[in-house]
């Protein structure tokens, strides 16, 4: 799996069309050559790559030595799971240089099985939800278990859809995928947690304090309208933050439209130095969207790339095409 993340900071030998990253305009053609070089609109020049660097990143730091870029930085990232490389050149203008390749995604499981747990009898995805007072979440902060009637529950939420749960499995460190459970009259024990109460509800289940709805599964939908996410994170030390809104515009002819946001300020506290920092940046997105499997919705983009990501409807709807709200990818988007 090191190694695997070690060979997506390389860049790879390829040609990578650029663009002005400010104005969208079309940039001048970039291509990564073997040997450590490169070519810019002809002419070429020698780079270095921090591949071995901060291991907890997933970009590497490119150093151009030589040729019409030297003395330039840039960042380069490849997405394992859809082959896309993204290299971003710290020029003036800035530059976002991309090419296509064939994916390499990191191990999602490793080798063996989980160990037998006895038999719990539950079976479902149930998700609860708290109002986000830190604006993290973006709304909604939730959590999820998913039971299977093996003894095992998975408890975090799903990136690509259900399968995510693939409880008889282990992750690349040796650990289970799933924690074990056990229900003992009224009451649960989930992993190495103290045991909580239990009981099923008219519309899910409710485990301590918590009440958890059932998630219908969903497998065919066709979407209509516009979509919204919003999230706002504080600075500390002072005022401002960080702001993110995501819009996805849904047809039911199976296309999609999607742009995003982010603004970024900083104001310092009254009688503190230093002075007031705000940034901006958009991006926007166009491909056709289908639902693959219960709970998982398919992107293809138009460069190309194809995303997998769980979904669910909050308010149990399954097929409506003017859903009120949409749990996708990680962030809850309300209709506009």
């Amino acid at each position: 799996m090191g190694l695997i993340g070690y060979r997506l900071k390389d860049p790879a030998v390829a040609t990578y069309p650029c663009v002005v990253r400010d104005t969208g305009a079309t940039g001048p053609t970039f291509e990564i050559l073997p040997g450590r070089t490169y070519r810019l609109d002809g002419v070429t020049g020698s780079y270095s790559a921090d591949v071995t660097g901060d291991a907890s990143e997933d970009y590497s730091a490119v150093e151009f030595s030589s040729g019409p870029l030297t003395g330039e930085n840039a960042f380069y990232e490849q997405d394992g799971d859809t082959g896309l490389r993204e290299m971003s050149i710290f020029t003036t203008p800035r530059l976002e240089c991309r090419s296509l390749g064939k994916p390499v995604p990191k191990p999602r499981f490793g080798a063996g099985k989980a160990p037998k747990v006895a038999k719990g009898g539950l079976s479902g995805l149930y998700a609860s939800f708290q109002v986000d007072v830190t604006g993290i979440c973006g709304g909604l902060c939730w959590d999820y278990v998913l039971f299977t009637p093996q003894g095992r529950v998975y408890t975090r939420e799903p990136e690509t859809g259900l399968k995510d749960a693939a409880c008889t499995r282990l992750l690349p460190n040796g650990l289970p995928v799933c924690e074990a459970y056990r229900r003992t009259g009224s009451t649960i024990t989930i992993g190495d947690d103290p045991p909580a109460s239990f009981r099923t509800t008219g519309k899910g289940v409710r485990i301590g304090t918590r009440d958890y709805r059932r998630v219908a599964p969903t497998t065919r939908l066709k979407l209509r309208g516009k979509y919204r996410s919003f999230s706002f994170i504080a600075a500390g030390g002072g005022t401002g933050g960080t702001a993110v809104e995501r819009v996805f515009t849904f047809r039911t002819n199976g296309t999609f439209t999607r742009s995003g946001f982010v603004g970024a300020s900083f104001f310092p506290a009254p009688g503190d130095p230093g002075g007031s920092v705000v940034a901006t940046g958009g991006s926007t997105n166009t491909g056709r969207y289908r639902v693959v499997g219960p709970n998982s919705m398919e992107f293809r983009f138009a460069d190309g790339t194809r995303r997998r990501a769980f979904f669910f409807l909050p308010n149990g709807a399954t097929k409506s095409t003017r859903p009120g709200s949409i749990r996708l990818a990680g962030n809850d988007y309300v209709a506009k």
